[in-house]
């Protein structure tokens, strides 16, 4: 830092010498001190409009176009994130959840309804809905593995810079390391009423935070990925087992509609 203050000095004062000696040349030239001072008083009477366009005008240009390209490369991690591990890890907790009103909702066969209307009110859904995760319908061990396979993408995406103005996003990355650190470390074949109900609470936790930032994800290719967005929705964990549901239903009802939800 200091090294850095020494050379700011330095060339601040370079620069003013290098415009007094300037001067100096121009008035040993035209012998007329008079106008060269008049130029110079012109020019110092400019400084302020000049720092004030450069510094209160184009510098919050360059901040927010700095801005949106960190929030393009934050949302391409995200989206790596649930290319590569995220989306394997919802459709596991989905699956094991039994209440249908997540998946009734996040659900989406016709990729046009989705708009800020829609996008406001899976974001209410989120915060009423109570997430749940039952130890009695998760396969610890399967769980285990799917953690170990995503370990090297999170650590990637928790070592980027840019992530870091990202939260939610990063709370989330640091709550599936300590879920993935208690399994590696306990005896997952002999676990404690206590510890049981502590790793429930985790999982939702995650749960949660999974279905939030899906969200987010989708709105965001939406908006700038059409096409990868309708994608995305055919591979949705949601729509995978609600049509899952569907099926199981019609099969336990001999086919009839009126048993369905």
């Amino acid at each position: 830092m200091e090294k850095r203050q020494k050379e700011a000095v330095l060339i601040g004062f370079g620069l003013v010498s290098l415009a007094l000696i300037l001067h100096g040349i121009h008035i040993l030239i035209f012998k007329d001190i008079h106008h060269t001072m008049i130029f110079l008083v012109a020019d110092i009477a400019f400084i302020p409009l000049e720092v004030f366009f450069t510094t209160m005008i184009l510098e919050r240009v360059l901040e927010r176009r700095r801005k949106e390209q960190d929030k393009e490369k934050l949302n391409m991690l995200v989206g790596v994130f649930y290319a590569e591990f995220g989306t394997q890890l919802l459709e596991y907790f989905v699956n094991q959840d039994d209440r249908v009103a997540i998946c009734k909702k996040l659900r989406i066969q016709d990729p046009t309804i989705w708009n800020d209307d829609y996008f406001k009110r899976l974001q209410q859904l989120n915060s009423s809905y109570h997430y749940e995760v039952q130890l009695t319908k998760v396969d610890l061990k399967e769980l285990q593995q799917i953690l170990h396979e995503g370990k090297n993408i999170m650590i990637t995406l928790m070592t980027t810079d840019s992530l870091h103005e990202h939260e939610t996003f990063t709370e989330m990355l640091m709550r599936i390391m300590h879920l993935k650190e208690e399994l590696d470390t306990q005896d997952i074949a002999d676990l404690s009423d206590l510890k049981r109900m502590h790793l429930e609470q985790d999982m939702a936790a995650i749960y949660r935070y999974l279905t939030y930032e899906w969200c987010y994800y989708l709105n965001y290719l939406n908006r700038c990925y059409p096409s990868l967005f309708s994608t995305v929705i055919m591979l949705s964990p949601f729509n995978k087992k609600y049509q899952r549901t569907v099926l199981e239903q019609k099969e336990t009802c001999g086919g009839h509609s009126s048993c369905l939800y």
